[in-house]
């Protein structure tokens, strides 16, 4: 048992107020680039266009962001084990990872890979809902 004046009790504290600063450092420097881009005269360079672009042309970039979204704002009330959270992140990049390899090479040419690729939602909404399921955030 932790007594008065045992540094682990401190702990949890400090890596609560670190990992703010952390978040609030990279939020910072994403929004500074942001800026930074939008005010040059190229087009598709600031981080919400890259994004667009990545998301249109494969299905490993809205899963992800979608899972990890689940994850971060969709509370749960128990937490997985870490095996879970794992084997669920595994099956889900080797699906989408298989369906991109598949296209890129021209393996396959279904039509709906088309439709699904230009509405990156389709993709981004199943996995939003995997993420809190299978990863969930647990208040506490």
């Amino acid at each position: 048992m932790p007594v008065q004046g045992d540094n682990r009790l401190d702990a949890p504290k400090k890596w609560v107020f670190w990992t703010k600063i952390v978040i609030l450092g990279i939020l910072a420097i994403i929004l500074g680039w942001d800026v930074i881009v939008a005010n040059n005269p190229w087009r598709a360079d600031s981080i919400s266009e890259v994004t667009l672009w990545a998301n249109l042309r494969s299905f490993t970039t809205p899963l992800f962001l979608g899972y990890v979204a689940g994850h971060l704002t969709w509370p749960g009330s128990k937490r997985n084990p870490v095996w879970v959270v794992f084997l669920f992140s595994a099956i889900l990049l080797a699906i989408a990872l298989t369906f991109d390899i598949l296209t890129w090479t021209n393996v396959v040419s279904w039509s709906w890979i088309g439709f699904v690729r230009s509405w990156p939602v389709i993709t981004f909404l199943p996995a939003y809902v995997l993420g809190r399921f299978c990863w969930p955030q647990v208040r506490g």
